[in-house]
């Protein structure tokens, strides 16, 4: 293995890029970027080729970002041969787990203080061994409880260990069989009412990053972090709402799972499961972790908002009333409140969620009573699959809508993008083609744009320019916009009329309304910040063609109509989007909805009303009799 000992600043290594390494190297790089310290990242023998660089995409960008790598088989090398490749660096950060079998963080610890590091971090990254103690019933949690006697018996490394509680995302692994989703269950670690501390990878990448940096230092002590702590009972409600299913529930008792333990005691996943069973250990509540202590300790900067209801307005009709009242639970409390995107590295995470929204709404779709829509029809334009309707009664065979759906670019094609076509085109009595545009993780920034530049071209092609709108929904109302910006920027003529409903036009999240109407818009979560970055692929977020808000519009901009409301996470991108239309010369209208969250009322009187202005809007721009 070859070391830079060249630099003479901080060097740090990092054991191990799995899911977590990968989470402390994406919040470490930026945090350390600057202030002369390096770091290095160690990677299975396989994972380099013959000249030393990282095979993986994931690991060439790190490279890219300056991150040294070395290869290293933590199972082939015993304690004193770690020893002199420790001795070169001034911490390190053990993200490697067990992979490596039993006694694998007593090697590295043993060598870690061997070699004299400075500062070290331990894979303790799990629960707080102090109180589960040893005889858990998991043997590699009794070494872990060693791991801190080790720690504490010596004075030439410092350390700090980060307690998380479990990883979000192995609630969710199917060995693990808490959730299910596969199988829709959902079962309870020694009951509904048991605790449970969970952190997500991202989180704990972020905040491990921001306990290195602490001044004064931190050392020798535990910190706890965690993004939530709740009850197995709350994950069921959680899952079961999110998901749009009714999940079969069951408990595992301790009893049975140590029984059950007696006749498999090698059951790697069985340990865990009675481990957590026990409820010792496993959780910590909120206000004793790091990240509380930090949000308390920041300087006020803003409006301190006491803690109170926001009741529903009765400036609304009684349907959208109601349709606020299904989104909270019994305590008033957004069931999104609880709802988590995994980390923007986790394309099979992803794929995951995916696959199980276009499930659910394939089984909606079945119950679906019978309509007066349009069936559409399917069609290939280079690479974007583009679904067209055609109106029972055509305003006008010469003009034509552009459907861009929603979905966070994540999720809204296949067939609910199929019948959106439908349903557009009958609202606005024009020929619609929804282009149902490729989504990451397989297909990144800049596929979805460029399928509906292609689309846009294609219908060029037929219709005069001034006959075409495009029209964008949340995540396709970027879309929208940027598609224009850049076919105006490739010499391409602006189109008719362009529609923006609740657009996510910024996706920096720099807006006031980000934190304004955060948990206030019931529909939303609270960020889509993972599933900006998913799509953003590494590409600088403030581009015109990833937040068309910061495009130039002293350029050229078709008329535009834009929608949002008083209680939409996305109230800001509207409000700043229509100024800077405005500031330009650009005719733009705002249409802002009491109290109306992001996407609409799902059917209330309000909705029809948006889509009456919507068809007024696009009948005067393309000058189409009433």
């Amino acid at each position: 293995m070859n070391i830079n000992t060249e630099n003479t600043g901080e060097k740090i290594l990092v054991l191990g890029v799995g899911q977590l390494g990968a989470a402390i190297l994406d919040a470490l790089q930026p945090a350390v970027s600057g202030l002369g310290r390096t770091i290095t990242a160690s990677v299975s023998p396989g994972s380099l080729n013959e000249h030393g660089r990282p095979v993986s995409l994931r690991h060439q960008k790190y490279a890219e970002a300056g991150i040294e790598f070395i290869a290293l088989d933590i199972a082939a090398n015993e304690s004193e041969a770690l020893v002199p490749l420790f001795q070169h660096f001034d911490t390190v950060i053990n993200c490697m787990g067990f992979v490596a079998g039993e006694g694998t963080q007593l090697k590295i610890s043993r060598a870690v203080i061997q070699a004299g590091v400075s500062r070290y971090f331990p894979w303790q990254f799990g629960v707080d061994y102090d109180v589960v103690g040893k005889g858990s019933g998991q043997p590699v949690w009794d070494e872990q409880h060693d791991v801190r006697t080790l720690l504490r018996s010596q004075s030439v490394t410092e350390w700090v260990i980060v307690s998380t509680g479990m990883f979000t995302s192995f609630l969710f692994e199917p060995a693990f069989d808490v959730v299910n989703l596969e199988k829709q269950t959902v079962n309870a670690l020694g009951g509904w009412d048991t605790q449970v501390t969970v952190t997500s990878p991202e989180d704990i990448g972020r905040l491990t990053t921001a306990i290195y940096l602490e001044q004064p230092r931190v050392a020798n002590q535990v910190v706890f972090i965690a993004s939530e702590t709740l009850t197995y009972g709350r994950l069921a409600e959680i899952v079961e709402r999110t998901s749009g299913k009714t999940l079969s529930k069951a408990v595992l008792s301790l009893p049975d799972l140590q029984a059950e333990l007696s006749r498999h005691p090698d059951d790697v996943m069985l340990r865990y499961r009675t481990a957590f069973a026990r409820g010792e250990g496993v959780w910590w509540p909120m206000e004793k972790t790091y990240n509380f202590s930090q949000t308390m300790k920041d300087k006020i900067d803003g409006v301190l908002r006491p803690a109170h209801i926001i009741p529903f307005p009765r400036s609304i009709s009684d349907e959208a009333q109601a349709v606020l009242r299904r989104q909270v639970d019994e305590s008033g409390v957004p069931h999104n409140a609880r709802f988590g995107m995994p980390s923007h590295t986790d394309g099979e995470a992803w794929k995951q969620i995916q696959a199980t929204s276009a499930a659910w709404y394939a089984e909606a779709m079945k119950s679906r009573p019978a309509s007066r829509e349009a069936e559409p029809q399917t069609l290939q334009i280079e690479r974007a699959t583009v679904h067209v309707a055609a109106p029972g009664v055509a305003v006008s065979e010469h003009h034509v809508l552009v459907d861009l759906h929603g979905g966070a670019f994540t999720f809204g094609g296949g067939e609910a993008c199929k019948a959106s076509a439908s349903t557009q085109a009958l609202q606005y009595g024009l020929r619609c083609y929804s282009v149902d545009y490729r989504m990451p993780p397989e297909h990144p920034y800049p596929a979805a744009l460029d399928d509906c530049l292609a689309t846009y071209r294609y219908l060029l092609e037929r219709y005069a320019p001034e006959n075409i709108v495009i029209a964008g929904r949340s995540a396709g109302g970027n879309l929208a916009a940027a598609m224009v910006l850049r076919a105006r920027d490739e010499g391409l003529p602006l189109p008719g009329a362009l529609v923006l409903l609740s657009p996510e036009a910024d996706l920096t999240e720099s807006g006031d309304s980000f934190q304004v109407n955060q948990l206030v818009d019931v529909v939303l979560p609270g960020s889509l910040r993972e599933n900006n970055l998913l799509y953003a692929a590494g590409a600088e977020l403030t581009h015109p063609y990833l937040s068309p808000l910061f495009g130039d519009f002293t350029r050229g901009f078709p008329a535009t109509f834009i929608q949002s409301g008083t209680r939409d996470l996305f109230l800001s991108n509207a409000v700043r989007l229509h100024r800077a239309l405005r500031k330009a010369n650009v005719d733009a209208e705002l249409h802002v909805f009491e109290a109306m969250p992001h996407g609409g009322f799902m059917g209330a009187p309000e909705d029809g009303e948006l889509v009456a202005e919507v068809a007024k809007f696009i009948r005067r721009q393309l000058r189409l009799a009433d």
